[in-house]
């Protein structure tokens, strides 16, 4: 596989040449994951969140709110790291982007009424400043669907209830009797005690008009532009520092830390697609953007995923300005090689999804597996 790894060399250059000028040159970003499946467990503490969000927030009420942007920052860094040491992927949901898991749209579906808590129906509803509106007051939702979308994952909601931090759970996957989808509290102790460790916590942020600067032209940072835009950011399973080899015996590496990108050397921020606005207009003069993607989740691909290799959702990134293109791709492969499992990610580009590197854990992986094709590659004439 050390061959591809020119094309992926020469792709992401082009997108740095164009980049730098301002045309179209950026990649993408589309996070989706699917982890391998552990139980609520107390024992094996610590999830992981995929997605922060920067969904409304009202700062002006920072300092007075149960629940404010700075918690929902921690919340989602706290998830991260939960859900790496569960080997879990989890993706935050909020209005804009509902849960899937088993056909449920969460937190739309609970003006439907139909949500119980420990066995009793409550009213409940989104409350993104926790202010007491319902009977259970939800603060942040993240879901892990497993790879899948209606068996093996499982919706938390963070609520506030009779002004108390608690966190419900559920994995049903089927309809019950009584037609109710059924939370339970997560015996999950350090989940718990994070979310309440959180919610109590002193410190909050202040408005925004009082700590930003307005953008300029001059290339001087704008403090206010990354919270305008909601985060991108990659899966639990893609977080860290991958390893590759390359036809020149070299190691090059690509990293994922957040919502941060660093490829060649350079680090880009990632932001939701969904929430990239439509109409942009270049402008040479600013350079604020230049180090800008979006980033956006495919569902997994039956012409690449043949085989049981557990994959992740595919994610694409495209440049901030990119107006044509296909980007760039990653997903995550469990791969058995001589007898022992190894995770692979993967990167592609085009519009077939062509593999064009393969990156390990390890530099001493990539090295040993530099030449390494896999069922799960796609080479474009397929």
């Amino acid at each position: 596989m050390k061959n591809a790894h020119n094309k992926i060399t020469l792709t992401l250059l082009l997108g740095l040449c164009t980049l730098l000028l301002g045309a179209c040159g950026q990649n993408t970003t589309n996070t989706t994951s699917g982890n391998t499946k552990t139980t609520d467990n107390s024992s094996n503490a610590k999830k992981h969140s995929t997605a922060k969000s920067f969904y409304s927030k009202n700062s002006s009420n920072q300092s007075s709110s149960v629940w404010n942007d700075t918690k929902d920052d921690k919340l989602a860094s706290f998830m991260v790291t939960w859900g790496q040491t569960m080997k879990q992927s989890y993706t935050q949901c909020t209005p804009d982007r509902n849960t899937t898991y088993t056909g449920l749209h969460y937190p739309n579906d609970f003006s439907d009424n139909k949500t119980a808590f420990s066995n009793h129906k409550l009213s409940a509803g989104w409350s993104p400043d926790g202010s007491n509106k319902y009977k259970v007051n939800v603060v942040a939702i993240y879901e892990d669907t497993n790879g899948g979308s209606t068996i093996g994952g499982r919706i938390y909601l963070f609520t506030i209830q009779d002004h108390t931090p608690i966190v419900y759970y559920t994995e049903q996957n089927q309809g019950t009797p009584d037609g109710l989808v059924h939370f339970e509290p997560t015996q999950n102790t350090d989940l718990s005690n994070g979310f309440k460790n959180i919610v109590n916590s002193k410190k909050t942020a202040a408005p925004k008009s009082a700590t930003t600067k307005s953008s300029n032209k001059s290339g001087s940072s704008d403090t206010t532009a990354d919270t305008n835009n909601q985060k991108f950011v990659f899966p639990s399973r893609m977080q860290g520092t991958w390893y590759t080899y390359t036809d020149e015996d070299k190691i090059q590496t690509v990293s994922f830390d957040g919502n941060l990108w660093k490829s060649m050397g350079r680090t880009y921020k990632a932001f939701e697609a969904s929430k990239h606005p439509s109409e942009i207009t270049y402008d040479a003069n600013d350079t604020s953007k230049n180090n800008w993607v979006v980033g956006a989740f495919m569902e997994s691909n039956d012409g690449i995923f043949k085989g049981d290799e557990n994959p992740s959702r595919i994610v694409n990134i495209r440049g901030w300005y990119q107006g044509s293109g296909d980007g760039t791709y990653y997903y995550n492969t469990t791969q058995t090689v001589d007898g022992k499992k190894i995770e692979v990610l993967t990167e592609a580009g085009g519009a077939m999804i062509a593999t064009t590197a393969h990156y390990y854990k390890s530099p001493a992986l990539a090295k040993e597996y530099a030449s390494n094709d896999y069922y799960a590659d796609h080479h474009g004439d397929d």
